[in-house]
């Protein structure tokens, strides 16, 4: 009974995983490619660049796809956990490191979205540079806060964004961009 629970659990997380993957990196055909184009995010040092790249990819991603398979994750995540909890025998474990790694890559490409998303709107009207930076220190601590209590690792804005992002975004929150 519980072998075939655990290979219940284990075809879900495949399932989830292999759904997550078509969306988690942005790309709007849903084909799995990341939006950055296989750059690495050292090399997106100019804004500009960014922004064309966000405006043709993942801007046209529809974010209630993403926020779906999420919640899919999530919910994954949490049976799994229960299973174990319950069972106690490390021969029952479900493998759901793909489910993690992915579910990792949706959050921070839906945070990068929003953050790209708030730099044109703070480039349109800079008069909104404190709401601009409220809503952007926000959604850096409300995604950390959720990939470390959905999945028990840490997130670094400054290491999981494109470089001009996370340089213009520390513009922000430092108060540096005032005009």
């Amino acid at each position: 009974m519980l072998d075939h629970v655990r290979r219940l659990h284990t075809e879900k997380s495949n399932d989830v995983s292999a759904s997550l993957e078509k969306i988690a990196g942005g790309d709007p055909t849903g084909g799995g490619k990341d939006w950055l184009e296989g750059k690495s995010l050292s090399e997106w040092d100019d804004l500009e660049d960014v922004i064309e790249t966000f405006k043709t990819t993942l801007r046209k991603v529809k974010v209630s796809v993403l926020d779906a398979q999420m919640k899919r994750a999530e919910t994954l995540l949490v049976q799994v956990a229960d299973f174990e909890g319950f069972v106690g025998a490390a021969s029952e474990k479900v493998d759901i490191t793909a489910v993690r790694k992915q579910y990792k890559r949706a959050a921070i490409t839906r945070m990068t979205g929003v953050l790209v998303r708030q730099l044109m709107e703070l480039e349109k009207d800079p008069a909104k540079v404190e709401p601009i930076r409220t809503k952007v220190r926000g959604e850096i601590k409300d995604v950390g806060q959720k990939i470390k209590s959905r999945i028990g690792c840490e997130m670094d804005y400054t290491k999981d964004v494109p470089k001009a992002v996370h340089v213009a975004v520390a513009d922000i929150i430092s108060m540096k961009r005032r005009r």
